[in-house]
C-alpha cells in the first residue's frame, strides 16, 4: 500500500526594511563629510593659502614701529623684521615713513623685493590685549603676555601663534573675523588671515635684525614752500638690507 508522502509549505521570512531614521543619519554624514571636503578645499587651495611667498605688514602706529613678515611655505618658515617708522635707505633714498600701512609696504618692497601677494595693516599697542583675547588658554593679560611692555615682534607672533585654529575655523572663520576686527587699514580676508596664523602656527620663523649707520636718529632740518621742515631718520646699513635680502632668497 503506497502512502502519500507529505509536503511541507515554506513561508518566506519578510525582507527587514531599512528604518528611514537611519537612511537620514547616513545622507546626513555623508552631507557633512562633503561639505568639509569642500570647505576645506575651498580654503587650502585659494592663491593665499597656495602661493610660495606671501608678505605681511602691521605698522604699530603709537609707537612708531613697522613689523614685517614673509611668509616661505616652500622654506616652512616665515622671516619676521622689525624697524622704526623714520628708517631710511640712503643709496635708493627709500623711506618708511608713509601714511599708510600700504605706502610702507610700497618701500619695504624696494628694499626686499616684492611677494606675489601682500596684506598689510595698522594696530596700537593697545590691541596687543585684544590679539591675547583670541588664544584659546588666555585666561587674563598677564598669562598671554599682552601686559608686557616691549610690544615688539617676538610678542606678536607668540599672540598669534596662541590663536586656535580649530575645525569650525576654515568653516566659519570665527577667530579670523575676530582679528580683523583689531586690524586696521588693511587689506586682509578670512583667507590671509588663515594663512599668517597657520604658517607662525605650524612653522618656525626666524626674526632678522637690522643694522643701522647710527644709534641715534639723525635730524634732517630742510626748507618746502611752507617753511622749515624738520625730520628724523635712522640710516639703515645697506650691507645689512642684502644680507637679510640674500637670507630670505636662500
Amino acid at each position: 500500500m503506497i502512502y502519500p508522502i507529505p509536503t511541507r509549505t515554506y513561508k518566506k521570512k519578510p525582507k527587514r526594511k531599512v528604518p528611514w531614521i537611519l537612511i537620514l543619519i547616513s545622507l546626513a554624514c555623508t552631507f557633512v563629510v562633503l561639505f568639509l571636503f569642500y570647505t576645506h578645499s575651498l580654503l587650502f587651495d585659494s592663491n593665499d593659502m597656495k602661493e610660495p611667498i606671501v608678505d605681511f605688514l602691521f605698522l604699530i602706529q603709537d609707537k612708531e614701529e613697522v613689523f614685517f613678515i614673509r611668509s616661505n611655505k616652500l622654506q616652512k618658515i616665515s622671516y619676521a623684521v622689525q624697524m622704526p617708522l623714520k628708517s631710511f635707505e640712503p643709496i635708493q633714498a627709500v623711506s618708511l615713513d608713509q601714511s599708510t600701512p600700504q605706502g610702507i609696504y610700497n618701500s619695504i618692497e624696494k628694499l626686499f623685493g616684492r611677494a606675489n601677494r601682500s596684506f598689510w595693516a595698522t594696530i596700537d599697542t593697545s590691541d596687543f590685549a585684544a590679539l591675547a583675547r583670541l588664544s584659546k588658554t588666555a585666561q587674563d593679560s598677564s598669562q598671554t603676555g599682552a601686559s608686557q611692555t616691549p610690544h615688539d615682534i617676538h610678542q606678536f607672533i607668540g599672540l598669534i601663534q596662541r590663536i586656535d585654529l580649530s575645525v569650525f575655523e576654515f568653516i566659519f572663520f570665527p577667530k579670523m573675523k575676530a582679528l580683523q576686527n583689531i586690524l586696521k587699514m588693511d587689506n586682509f580676508n578670512n583667507r590671509s588671515a588663515y594663512r599668517l596664523v597657520d604658517q607662525l602656527k605650524n612653522y618656525a620663523y626666524k626674526a632678522t635684525p637690522v643694522t643701522f649707520l647710527t644709534k641715534n636718529p639723525v635730524t634732517i632740518r630742510y626748507q618746502s614752500k611752507s617753511g622749515e621742515v624738520e625730520v628724523e631718520r635712522f640710516y639703515l646699513d645697506d650691507k645689512s638690507l642684502k644680507s637679510i635680502k640674500e637670507f630670505m632668497s636662500q
